[in-house]
């Protein structure tokens, strides 16, 4: 009877031996994965709030817009959207330019290579109906990720 006793306390022993050893692969796998989660989130829009997002994501179409050498028209802060399951919100600017063929490939090109996650989710281009106007009037709406 004592022999029986001993044998099942040295199975429950190597069970619980074996779970702290899952535990530590488990928390291991843990620290990677937050390790990857930050890293990813390392390209959201900076601001604890979608207005600061917002001027986070116009700051930067500015400084892309500034190194093409355009002049910015105007800019409308859209609604941010919540991305369905999930803690992310999207938050959308719409600007205006007036711009040559080059400089739009310039800034879309800024958009597409920032560090941040921007896109463009709409753009409308309306060509000059002169002969010798190379100017377009480019509408773009541009999103950019944040954490709710």
């Amino acid at each position: 009877d004592g022999n029986v006793q001993v044998a099942v306390k040295q199975k429950q022993l190597v069970k619980y031996q074996e779970a702290i050893e899952e535990s530590k692969e488990l928390q291991k796998r843990l620290a990677v994965l937050s390790g990857s989660l930050e890293q990813g989130e390392a390209g959201l829009l900076r601001g604890k709030t979608p207005p600061l997002a917002a001027v986070d994501l116009q700051n930067i179409l500015s400084a892309i817009a500034q190194k093409s050498g355009v002049d910015i028209q105007s800019i409308r802060v859209l609604k941010p959207v919540k991305q369905e399951g999930s803690p992310y919100l999207r938050i959308p600017v719409r600007f205006s330019l007036s711009l040559p063929t080059r400089q739009l490939k310039e800034i879309l090109y800024g958009i597409a290579t920032s560090d941040r996650y921007v896109m463009v989710r709409e753009i409308l281009i309306n060509a000059p109906r002169r002969k010798g106007e190379d100017k377009l009037i480019v509408n773009l709406t541009v999103d950019g990720f944040m954490k709710e």
